[in-house]
């Protein structure tokens, strides 16, 4: 790694534990009653009402809907991508010289040397066609089953948020 790439990486990991520190919200030590914190009184529960009161701010459908979409993007594009790298190299397999040879079950005795050494090194890339074939397979198997929980991630929170703005 370059030192403009460390530099670029440590500046977002310092910018994502600033907006950590922005989003936690602390208790006031100075009073008991209600003040610009949000803290109502400083009890054994006031640490778990800060937590879930900033927990539910931080995961607003609003907030997060940028990234949602964004990830949406993502699973479609790994299955799009995924799918055509396997139709490529399944068009690929069905024309090496290897793999018609093994669809003929012609007996390999019958072959020259020439013609052997060339099947030997068909055989080398069909077996690493038919390797990149199960990685595209892969591929497209994470961006379904990545889209899938950003389906219903997405689902969820667009419940919660018409649960919130329901008249109660």
């Amino acid at each position: 790694m370059s030192t403009v790439n460390v530099y670029f990486v440590l500046k977002i990991l310092y910018l994502i534990w600033r907006q950590i520190q922005l989003i936690r919200l602390k208790p006031c030590l100075l009073c008991t009653t209600n003040c610009s914190t949000i803290t109502p009184r400083l009890n054994s529960n006031s640490y778990t009402y800060i937590k879930s009161y900033t927990m539910r701010q931080s995961l607003r459908y609003e907030t997060l809907k940028p990234v949602i979409y964004a990830l949406l993007l993502v699973g479609v594009g790994l299955v799009a991508f995924g799918f055509i790298r396997f139709i490529t190299l399944s068009q690929d397999i069905e024309h090496n010289p290897a793999y018609q040879f093994r669809a003929q079950n012609t007996s390999v005795q019958q072959l020259d040397e020439s013609a052997g050494r060339l099947l030997m090194v068909e055989d080398l890339k069909l077996r690493d066609l038919q390797q990149w074939r199960g990685e595209s397979a892969f591929i497209m198997g994470a961006g379904v089953v990545l889209t899938a929980l950003v389906w219903l991630g997405n689902d969820i929170f667009r419940a919660r948020a018409r649960r919130a703005a329901a008249p109660a």
